[in-house]
């Protein structure tokens, strides 16, 4: 997603490595937006990128299952009004 979306400045391609690096981070929504302020032309809102992430899954096993549980508690929540 990141190499199609928000390529880098210098025309290099993002490597997993660089994503994983930031996984063990508290914040990893913040780190990955300042990885793209300083590799990217294009900025990124958080709402931005949280879409671009989420159009870019193609099947469920990609979506954690904590993740899985956090939406089937919105659906019920949002089909319960």
């Amino acid at each position: 997603m990141l190499n199609n979306i928000y390529p880098k400045e210098n025309a290099k391609k993002w490597v997993t490595e660089e994503i994983d690096n930031i996984r063990t981070k508290e914040k990893i929504s913040k780190e990955l937006l300042n990885l793209i302020e300083t590799e990217c032309v294009e900025q990124v809102s958080k709402p931005e990128l949280a879409k671009e992430v989420a159009k870019s899954i193609k099947g469920k096993e990609e979506v954690p299952n904590n993740l899985k549980e956090i939406i089937k508690k919105l659906n019920s929540i949002a089909i319960s009004n």
